[in-house]
């Protein structure tokens, strides 16, 4: 089993993004004393290097703050999404509001932070972890079912 899988006890790797160090190192608190799994917890606030430290740090879950700006959120996405080692990673954004607009593309969840808890993230966490294999294997079944398909129609059927 990886260190993502719901049913390992293993720890996982949460990375924060954001710009307000208070608001992250509260949630850095709150994962450090979850007990149902350790969450190793790392975070950034500087985004020039980001891809570096994520890298590094390989994390199995990526929570991003959505205080920053859309540009950042986008070149942030864009980033993480476009490099193979991190392109698998679920990755969730914290809301301020339930009503603000921000950028959605990218995220495989959204958390509310007036109800942010350690249960809700490691909640979010392990949903993100099974759509993100879910549609892993919907992917690998569909190729396999398309490379079927596409040698079925190409056999001379009329012989």
């Amino acid at each position: 089993m990886t260190q993502t899988d719901s049913f390992d006890k293993s720890p996982i790797n949460v990375f924060l993004i954001g710009n307000n160090p208070s608001e992250l190192g509260g949630i850095y608190q709150s994962l450090q004393n979850f007990t149902k799994r350790k969450l190793i917890t790392e975070f950034a606030f500087d985004l020039k290097n980001i891809l570096i430290k994520v890298i590094k740090f390989s994390p199995g879950f990526i929570l991003v703050d959505d205080k920053l700006t859309s540009g950042q959120l986008k070149i942030l996405i864009r980033s993480l999404s476009n490099n193979k080692k991190t392109k698998e990673i679920p990755i969730a954004l914290m809301k301020s509001s339930n009503y603000s607009e921000v950028i959605t593309h990218g995220f495989s969840d959204f958390i509310l932070k007036e109800s942010l808890s350690a249960d809700r993230i490691y909640t979010a966490i392990l949903n993100s972890i099974k759509f993100r294999k879910s549609r892993k294997y919907l992917y690998k079944i569909y190729k396999k079912q398309a490379g079927y398909l596409s040698g079925f129609f190409r056999r001379d059927i009329y012989k």
